[in-house]
This record gives C-alpha cells, sequence and structure tokens, in this order.
C-alpha cells in the first residue's frame, strides 16, 4: 500500500508541476519539480533552463529503521539537469518532502 501511495504522490507531484499547482504555495517554483521514486528510496529535483534559477536540489526527511534522520539533500545542479539523492533502498525512505531548494 505504501508503495502504490508514494507512486501516486509522485504523479501528482509531476503533474502539479507541469499545471502550476502545488500542495503548498511556499513550494512552489515556476519550471521546477521534484518527485519520489516508486519505491519511496530515492528523491529529485529538476528545474527548466527557462526557470531562472541558478541552481536548485531537493531536501527530504528520510525514516531510517533505527527512526528519523535529519534533513537529506540530493546534489546541487544546474538548470536542465535533474539532482538525485542517495539511494536509501534497504536503510529508510523518504518519509516528509520532498521539498525544492532553489537559488537565483
Amino acid at each position: 500500500m505504501r508503495s502504490r501511495m508514494t507512486a501516486l504522490l509522485g504523479v501528482c507531484a509531476v503533474s502539479m508541476a507541469i499545471t502550476g499547482a502545488s500542495i503548498a504555495p511556499a513550494q512552489a517554483v515556476a519550471g521546477c519539480s521534484v518527485g519520489v521514486n516508486d519505491s519511496g528510496t530515492v528523491f529529485w529535483s529538476y528545474c527548466s533552463a527557462a526557470s531562472g534559477v541558478s541552481s536548485h536540489n531537493a531536501k527530504a526527511q528520510i525514516y531510517f529503521n533505527s527512526g528519523y534522520s535529519g534533513p537529506r539533500f540530493s546534489k546541487n545542479q544546474a538548470p536542465g539537469v535533474y539532482s538525485y539523492s542517495p539511494d536509501y533502498s534497504g536503510v529508510g525512505y523518504v518519509m516528509e518532502g520532498p521539498w525544492i531548494q532553489v537559488t537565483y
């Protein structure tokens, strides 16, 4: 069930990014999107070259077998390049987020 919900949330996040809608208005950045893979173990961000940002990355809260972690981040990337987090398969999964972070 969690896998289906994660997949649905990922599809919703991408769809909302394309249409300009957002879950929380503070998270909306025109031309950018964030998401999580189907298993909930890798999160990502993407900003188009037309977005006007100079770099972007994603931030998420990971749940490990031992409990919540502090925030984790994907690598800073230039517009037009996807930013991926490490793969947390076998050790944890995305519990909250991801949220996009940009630099103008």
